[in-house]
């Protein structure tokens, strides 16, 4: 995904994402989101969020989902989550916490019988796809971002 590519570089140095491909559940994750446009997606890789997500090290839907839940948490998990994935991973937690709170983030985990995925359990090829985003994604005629 090209545009991701280019919202990322000034945040090169801090960040650590392998852009590999979305599949057609991750491109309906983000229109349950109500991100049907590119100019809706580039709202989520706002600047504080990006400044907020520093050092971690994840997936392109890792961090889609991550700022999908940063904007705005509730709405993912009522809307967008749809029982995606069940094991949320210890960076993502922290990054969200610093946001909302730890107690909100415990309830959320809780309430959704989330797994709490520490950063040790991900193995060393963790992060070794190859980039591949269909250009027709958000076919709506918005490609301004």
């Amino acid at each position: 995904m090209e545009f991701l590519k280019v919202a990322l570089a000034p945040h090169s140095n801090r960040l650590k994402v392998e852009i590999n491909k979305l599949d057609q559940d991750d491109i309906a994750e983000l229109r349950r989101f109500g991100v049907d446009t590119v100019s809706k997606f580039a709202m989520l890789l706002n600047d504080e969020f990006l400044n907020s997500f520093g050092g971690i090290e994840t997936t392109a839907i890792g961090l889609i989902r991550d700022a999908m839940i940063y904007a705005d948490i509730d709405r993912y998990f009522e809307t967008a989550w749809s029982e995606a994935w069940h094991g949320w991973d210890e960076d993502s937690v922290r990054l969200v916490e610093k946001k909302y709170g730890r107690e909100k983030v415990m309830g959320v985990i809780k309430r959704y019988s989330l797994d709490f995925i520490h950063s040790s359990e991900f193995g060393d090829d963790y992060f070794d796809d190859e980039i591949s985003i269909p250009n027709d994604d958000f076919s709506d005629g918005d490609t301004h971002a």
